[in-house]
C-alpha cells in the first residue's frame, strides 16, 4: 500500500481491517448508523478480529456516532479527515 495514502484511508496495519460505511441521507437519525456498527464490530469479533479502523472527516456528523460507540482517534494528521480504531 502506498504509505502516502494511510491517513487519508483509516490503515493502520495488515492486521486490522479497514471499514467503509454509508448510511444513505434519508435513512440517517434513524438508528441505522448505530445497528451497522454493532454488527459489525460483534461479526469481526466473532471472526477473532482484534480492531477496526476508518477514516471520517473532521466535520462529518458521523464522528459523534463513532465516538458515542467506543472508536478512539489513532491519528490527527493535518488533513480533512481523522483516523480512527476501535479495539475488539
Amino acid at each position: 500500500m502506498d504509505r502516502g495514502l494511510d491517513a487519508l484511508s483509516g490503515f493502520v496495519d495488515g492486521d486490522t481491517p479497514v471499514l467503509a460505511i454509508a448510511v444513505d441521507e434519508r435513512h440517517r437519525g434513524q438508528g441505522m448508523g448505530t445497528a451497522l456498527l454493532e454488527a459489525v464490530v460483534a461479526g469481526a469479533r466473532a471472526d477473532g478480529v482484534r480492531a477496526l479502523s476508518l477514516s471520517v472527516g473532521r466535520t462529518n456528523p458521523a464522528l459523534r456516532l463513532y465516538e458515542r460507540l467506543g472508536w478512539q482517534t489513532l491519528a490527527d494528521p493535518p488533513t480533512r479527515a481523522l483516523r480512527l480504531l476501535r479495539t475488539l
